[in-house]
């Protein structure tokens, strides 16, 4: 729970620097990589995440450019 503003911004600053090092950290071939059977591959969950952001703001009446919900990953 966040009691004050600056305590959730700051939370948000650092789980946004976390994912944009995991995400950057990415290769053509960790993209293919799954982590156990049947689960997605390391590219589709970079990209639900990329989507999900503006897709959830979205719900909340705020606009967030980004692709849309149903876009097919980047080649």
């Amino acid at each position: 729970m966040f009691r004050k503003i600056e305590d959730f911004q700051h939370n948000a600053a650092y789980n946004s620097k976390a994912t944009q090092k995991v995400l950057d950290a990415l290769t053509d071939a960790s993209l293919k990589q799954v982590a156990a059977p049947g689960c997605w591959d390391m590219g589709t969950i970079a990209w639900h995440i990329v989507k999900t952001i503006p897709e959830m703001c979205g719900r909340t009446g705020l606009t967030v450019d980004g692709p849309e919900e149903d876009a097919p990953p980047p080649q």
